[in-house]
């Protein structure tokens, strides 16, 4: 508990430092993003090779590297190709490599890529959006109360579990508090952000004001990966 605290005192300003601050070129969220990507990869594929996946690890790492750097630009053209030899490289190294189970390190390789590179890169693109950093916060925190809840309930009143053999501490309670108090947060940050800006979020890149609009949803739960990799065994809740 206490070195919970004490990371979500340093964590939390350190957050908000990337989300609302840019570079010369680009939002420093990219460097945030592109961090937890590359943490939440690394551990998705070392658990899928302790399971017996062989994937392709270093191949997974640098296309989630290059989803997070894409969505900067957003250019169709250059994600589709991304997405296609995502798909199509880890089967040919999979059978070039005469892996055992070739479609078992592919279906794992492309999962990591997908999950932590093209999710998360969603916050990257939401951050560029007209109130791209109100956008930003309103998903995390609203994903932050949702965990918190989840985890203060769970070890308080938590007694019918969930799943005891993967992580014996989550419990109904937890989740039914979660699921309560992700929407409440939702409305908070709603009004306290985009009220007092006096307008709705426009869903429109602000580096490119002539783009046509995209439909942007943002990815949360990755953040999940990394939280689950600190708690795998004991549980969060």
């Amino acid at each position: 508990m206490k070195q919970r605290i004490i990371t979500a005192l340093w964590g939390i300003p350190l957050l908000l430092v990337f989300i609302y601050f840019d570079t010369h070129w680009f939002p420093l969220i990219i460097f945030l993003i592109a961090a937890f990507a590359i943490a939440g990869a690394v551990e998705f594929y070392r658990l899928a090779a302790l399971s017996g996946g062989q994937p392709f690890t270093i191949f997974g790492i640098v296309w989630v590297m290059l989803f997070v750097a894409s969505a900067h630009f957003e250019r169709l053209d250059f994600t589709s190709s991304l997405l296609a030899s995502a798909v199509a490289l880890p089967l040919i190294f999979g059978f070039g490599f005469r892996r055992e189970k070739p479609f078992l390190s592919w279906g794992w390789t492309l999962a990591g890529i997908l999950y932590m590179g093209w999710m998360l890169s969603r916050y990257v693109a939401l951050r560029e959006l007209a109130h791209g950093r109100e956008l930003v916060i309103f998903a995390i925190f609203s994903t932050f109360a949702c965990d918190t809840a989840a985890f203060f309930v769970g070890r308080a009143w938590g007694r019918h579990h969930m799943t005891p053999t993967i992580s014996p501490k989550k419990t109904w309670e937890g989740a039914v508090a979660g699921f309560i108090a992700a929407p409440a947060a939702a409305l908070v940050l709603h009004y306290s952000q985009f009220r007092w800006l006096g307008t709705a979020p426009q869903l429109r890149p602000n580096h490119n004001p002539g783009l046509p609009y995209r439909p942007v949803r943002s990815a949360r739960r990755p953040f999940g990966v990394i939280a689950q990799a600190e708690g795998r065994g004991k549980g969060l809740r």
